[in-house]
C-alpha cells in the first residue's frame, strides 16, 4: 500500500509540474511592433502587437481610474497615451509626429496603429522605445523596420531605448542596422 501512496503522490506532483510549464512560459509583457516606411507616400506605419492579458493587468498603473479592460475607453485612451510618450520616431530632421490612426481589439489580439510623414531623402530612422520598462521588468519589446522590401529588426529590454536603422540615400533600400 505504501508503495502504490508513493507511486500516487509521484504521479500527482508530475502532473502539476506539467500543467504548471504552460502557465510560466509567458511571463513577460512582450510586444511587437511593425514600422513600415511607405516612400511612394511619404509616410511611416507603427503598429503596436501586443496581447490583452499582457495589458489589462497594467491598465490600473496607467488610468487608475478606468476599469482593468480595454473595452473601457478611458483605458484605451491612457494606453494610447502611454504609446506615444514611450515610443519615438526621428530622422535627421527631426522627430516624426506620429498620429493615432486605429485601435483594434479582437479577442487577446491588441494593435495600435500610428501614422506620419517620412521624409523620402532620409538615410535612417532613429527609435526610441521604453514600452512597459517603466511598468514592469523583464519586459522586451521587438520592432521590426520594413522598407521596399528589406526588413532589419531591434530588440529593446528594460534600459536599452535607442536604435538605428540605417538606409541607402534615395533609393530607401536598408543598409544596415546598428545601435542598441
Amino acid at each position: 500500500m505504501r508503495g502504490l501512496r508513493g507511486i500516487s503522490i509521484a504521479l500527482v506532483s508530475a502532473l502539476l509540474l506539467a500543467l504548471s510549464a504552460p502557465l510560466s512560459a509567458h511571463r513577460g509583457q512582450d510586444a511587437l511592433t511593425v514600422v513600415e516606411i511607405d516612400d511612394a507616400r511619404g509616410e511611416v506605419v507603427a503598429t503596436h502587437h501586443f496581447a490583452a492579458h499582457d495589458i489589462e493587468p497594467l491598465l490600473p498603473r496607467l488610468a487608475p481610474g478606468a476599469e482593468a479592460s480595454l473595452d473601457d475607453p478611458m483605458a484605451q485612451a491612457a494606453l494610447t497615451a502611454h504609446l506615444a510618450r514611450h515610443f519615438t520616431l526621428s530622422t535627421g530632421d527631426g522627430e516624426i509626429a506620429l498620429t493615432l490612426d486605429a485601435l483594434r481589439l479582437r479577442g487577446d489580439d491588441v494593435r495600435v496603429v500610428y501614422r506620419g510623414r517620412f521624409p523620402r531623402a532620409a538615410t535612417a530612422l532613429d527609435l526610441q522605445s521604453t514600452l512597459g520598462a517603466d511598468l514592469t521588468a523583464g519586459s522586451s519589446h521587438q520592432v521590426n523596420v520594413r522598407r521596399n522590401g528589406v526588413t532589419r529588426t531591434l530588440v529593446f529590454e528594460g534600459a536599452d531605448d535607442a536604435g538605428t536603422v540605417a538606409f541607402a540615400p534615395l533609393t530607401g533600400k536598408a543598409t544596415g542596422a546598428a545601435g542598441r
